[in-house]
């Protein structure tokens, strides 16, 4: 009986903290508990509608790609998608801008692509590397250049994905412009000799490489008949 008495007190006991508890805290405990509903199903529905939204606009740039729409089509087509997708149309169209010997107008796409505020890093910097392909050869490229300083700041960082790409752009430069055959193959020789380059990078370098040794070795003979 004892036993049983000492139960019945601890269960009161239990009960009228329970029930002093929810005096004070009953209605905030309910708020607490609507407002945890509310924000779940506020973050579920906006996942819901995200993933809506970028199937939409991805079938979008799928559509825009396969057509035969002109570059100016394509750039308004992307000027109403997300940073990441309009960036892609971009490209798109300045490599139609390209291929159709408009290199002013690519130059313009890419400048927009890599000095645009929601431009990710790494669009950004593939922007620079493919604009100062475009520039190569031409009397617009010069050592002050920014999309020149960026290819040599992007091969410097191997942690980049784009760090091969800027090598050779880097090389090509060092070599045409700077007649240094032997600074253009140290770009090289890095992008050469990594694993896991893609063999068309690879055999780029390669052969720009035996190019600019050949060059090297007639400048060190031209240089001991004078």
């Amino acid at each position: 009986m004892s036993d049983d008495l000492m139960l019945d007190v601890e269960e009161s006991l239990r009960q009228e903290r329970l029930k002093k508890i929810w005096d004070e805290y009953g209605s905030s405990l309910i708020t607490g508990m609507i407002l945890a509903v509310l924000i779940t199903a506020f973050i579920v529905g906006w996942r819901s509608w995200n993933q809506k939204v970028d199937r939409a606009q991805t079938v979008i740039v799928v559509e825009a790609i396969e057509s035969d729409a002109a570059p100016d089509e394509i750039l308004e087509i992307a000027s109403d998608l997300r940073a990441g997708k309009k960036v892609l149309l971009q490209f798109h169209a300045a490599k139609l801008f390209l291929d159709d010997g408009k290199t002013a107008e690519a130059l313009d796409v890419y400048d927009r692509i890599a000095t645009h505020a929601d431009t990710p890093d790494y669009f950004a910097s593939y922007a620079a590397i493919v604009a100062l392909r475009a520039l190569q050869g031409s009397d617009d490229l010069n050592a002050d250049n920014p999309y020149l300083a960026t290819a040599y700041e992007t091969a410097a960082d191997q942690d980049s994905p784009w760090w091969p790409l800027a090598s050779i752009e880097a090389a090509v430069f060092t070599a045409h412009h700077n007649y240094d055959y032997n600074g253009a193959i140290a770009y090289l020789d890095p992008v050469i000799n990594a694993p896991e380059i893609l063999q068309s990078v690879r055999q780029r370098a390669q052969a720009l490489k035996h190019v600019y040794e050949v060059e090297a070795s007639r400048t060190v003979i031209e240089e001991a008949a004078e």
